[in-house]
């Protein structure tokens, strides 16, 4: 698992776009900032939920960041987050699912809680303490699929 942030501290009159390559990871995002727009190959546009959980995607992709940019989020390997919320990983391919849908109540304290933070760094590791909370609650057994993973991840 890794944490990044993405801050930019002036409004943004002209869009700044991040395109992303498929990928086998997945990931919980808190967006503090204005709202993100996705634009797909197929010419598709939405908008991303400001609080997500993300699962792999297996098309390209770019993030339109306008106006003011604020998010944190923790990227996980491709079979971390079925361990982590007992949901199988299929149920997030290609989608951005609000994070209040998967966590309940216990989101809107994370979101409360993040958003109180004055700096990425103090957000982060609020998200962290939260993750490592449930971590301890799982189970450390791998499965015939995390063995898999691991075993295409060391051939590279």
């Amino acid at each position: 698992m890794c944490y990044y942030s993405l801050e930019h501290s002036h409004r943004q009159p002209i869009p700044v776009e991040l395109h992303s390559p498929p990928s086998g990871l997945a990931g919980m995002v808190f967006n503090y900032g204005d709202a993100v727009s996705i634009s797909y190959e197929n010419g598709e546009n939405s908008q991303s939920p400001s609080h997500f959980i993300a699962g792999q995607f297996k098309k390209n992709y770019t993030l339109h960041l306008k106006g003011q940019t604020g998010m944190i989020g923790a990227v996980f390997w491709p079979t971390a987050l079925p361990h982590l919320l007992g949901i199988p990983m299929v149920e997030f391919t290609d989608r951005r699912v609000d994070v209040s849908l998967i966590l309940g109540y216990e989101a809107e304290l994370l979101r409360q809680k993040i958003l109180e933070q004055e700096t990425p760094e103090h957000r982060i590791q609020i998200l962290e303490h939260y993750l490592l909370h449930k971590l301890h609650r799982v189970s450390q057994t791998l499965d015939i699929v995390d063995c898999a993973v691991r075993a295409i991840l060391d051939q590279k």
